[in-house]
Parts: structure tokens; C-alpha cells; sequence
């Protein structure tokens, strides 16, 4: 009985320990990812209006999508030109942001909470390649970034502090 309860109070300690850590960029990354697909899970429904904005030269379009009066999409264009979309949560406090380049890759993705900032925040090169990469907690950077200068080199780092537990960082409920 003793032998087969070690492996069980030796994952228990694991998880103890872990719990008083710094959280790691893997457990960033695991809130990124769940986070990211609720808020396009949430943004998926059907539109059931749309709303167009044009600035005064009609060269900048934004297109609004609603469902049950709940902002779902909001997409952007600049001579009809694909430059940003972002897709809300039910409950309008957070969003999924991604910003285009002109190739139509992304250049930019993350997260906004009440419009700040969270979680995993990355930069593109236009051809899918990461340029810079780390976490932020309402609006600011924290912890380990890195960037890089071309895709086949290895990243430089730069720490920045302020290591936050994951518990700090808000949750989406789920609808």
C-alpha cells in the first residue's frame, strides 16, 4: 500500500511547490490559448446586424458585427485593404486583437482585457515569423521577452520583472 502512494504524494509536492512559483510562460501561453479560443468561440455566432463606418474620404472602412446587440467583430480597411480585426467576447471585456500586413499575414496578436493588455503579445515579420514575444499585464511587459532579428537566429531576451501568478490575470466565463 505504502509503495503505491509515493508516486501520488510525489505529484501532490509537485503541485505544492508549483503553486507558490512564479507562473511559467507555458502556464502563460495555456491562458492565451484557452482564452483566445472561448473569445473566438464567443465571436463565432451569426450576425444579426451590421454596421459600416467610413471616414470623410471613405478611404478607411470599419465594419461592425452585432449579435443580440452584442459587438462580436469589429474589422478595419484602408483602401479596401485588410488592416485589423478583432473579435469580442459576449460580455464586451475582452478581445482578441490582430493587426494585418499587407500581404494579409498577421502582424500583430493579443489579447485585451477591458482594453489593456494581457497575456501573450506577438509581433510578425509579414511572412509568419515572430519578431517580438512576451506577456503583459494591463497594458505593460513582464517577465521574459524575446525578439528576434531574423527568423534563423536565436532569440535575444530581455527581462523585465514583475512575474505575476496566472491567478492575477482575468478569466472568461464561459456562456
Amino acid at each position: 500500500m505504502m509503495k503505491n502512494s509515493l508516486p501520488v504524494i510525489a505529484m501532490v509536492s509537485v503541485i505544492l511547490f508549483s503553486c507558490s512559483q512564479p507562473q511559467t510562460r507555458v502556464a502563460h501561453e495555456l491562458w492565451y490559448k484557452q482564452t483566445k479560443e472561448a473569445i473566438l468561440h464567443q465571436s463565432a455566432l451569426e450576425p444579426d446586424s451590421v454596421w459600416y463606418t467610413f471616414n470623410q474620404d471613405s478611404s478607411y472602412k470599419t465594419i461592425w458585427q452585432y449579435h443580440e446587440h452584442h459587438l462580436i467583430t469589429k474589422r478595419g480597411f484602408n483602401k479596401s485593404i485588410f488592416r485589423y480585426e478583432s473579435n469580442f467576447s459576449k460580455n464586451g471585456l475582452f478581445e482578441l486583437r490582430r493587426e494585418m500586413c499587407d500581404n494579409g499575414k498577421i502582424g500583430f496578436e493579443g489579447i485585451f482585457y477591458k482594453t489593456k493588455a494581457y497575456g501573450l503579445s506577438t509581433w510578425y515579420d509579414c511572412q509568419d515569423h515572430p519578431v517580438s514575444q512576451g506577456v503583459r499585464f494591463n497594458g505593460e511587459k513582464i517577465g521574459n521577452w524575446k525578439s528576434w532579428k531574423s527568423p534563423k537566429e536565436a532569440p535575444t531576451e530581455e527581462e523585465h520583472g514583475n512575474q505575476l501568478p496566472l491567478d492575477s490575470f482575468p478569466v472568461l466565463k464561459g456562456y
